[in-house]
């Protein structure tokens, strides 16, 4: 069924109360909106889309259809509200091309803003998912770094391990900081070996201490580094 009549505020309320009156009923009614047989309001019930349409509306507009669809099914009815151009009115083609080109702009911004809003969702969510992803690696980590230091501590306790198979590395990171396990408690053995378990023991619990505060930190490495060129010019 096509109905027409004169396009004016009176028959646009008309339209829209008439959709207001199905809400009320409980009976939402899908509506799409076109003008000049372009759809600017897409397929929907939600009714504070309803005037949206009026963005659109320029001088050229010489009807707007509203299609009113039956169900979940493409069957629908339209009324269609008609404009009246009389010849004195129509302008010149470059006014002409100016409102298309003004009705372009103002939908593919719309276009854009949606795209804009879906993609600032997905980033969102992928953030979301990186922040989990990491909290579960930090956690893996702190793991592996406190089966690690088990393990060093056996070396005071005058546990030997001799490679990487051993029962005492079983479970543990493969590397740390891209060095392989096996390589950096050899080097441990190795200090251990020459300075003795005392001060190896010393410098681990120091080295723990400064670990936790990066200012103390800073200030020994600036201080070494201090050292080490006075060494190097004398």
């Amino acid at each position: 069924m096509i109905k027409r009549f004169t396009y004016n505020d009176y028959h646009i309320d008309l339209v829209y109360q008439f959709l207001k009156g199905f809400k009320k009923q409980k009976t939402n009614k899908e509506y799409e909106i076109r003008i000049d047989g372009l759809t600017v309001v897409e397929r929907t019930e939600d009714l504070n889309h309803f005037y949206w349409f009026k963005k659109y509306v320029d001088e050229l507009m010489t009807r707007v259809s509203f299609v009113f669809y039956k169900g979940k099914s493409r069957k629908s009815d339209q009324y269609i509200l008609e404009r009246m151009v009389q010849e004195k009115e129509v302008l010149d083609q470059t006014a002409i091309d100016k409102a298309v080109q003004n009705q372009t702009e103002t939908f593919e911004k719309e276009m854009k803003f949606k795209l804009l809003k879906k993609k600032n969702k997905q980033l969102k969510q992928q953030l979301n998912d990186a922040l989990n992803q990491n909290k579960v690696l930090a956690s893996k980590q702190d793991d592996g770094m406190s089966k690690i230091m088990t393990t060093i501590g056996s070396l005071f306790n005058g546990t030997s391990i001799n490679n990487s198979d051993s029962s005492n590395t079983k479970g543990l990171p493969q590397e740390i900081g891209g060095v392989p396990l096996n390589q950096l408690l050899d080097f441990i053995k190795a200090k251990q070996k020459k300075w003795g378990d005392a001060v190896l023991g010393r410098s681990i619990g120091v080295a723990m201490i400064i670990g936790d505060d990066t200012v103390l930190l800073e200030k020994i490495e600036h201080l070494i580094k201090s050292n080490t060129q006075t060494d190097e010019e004398e």
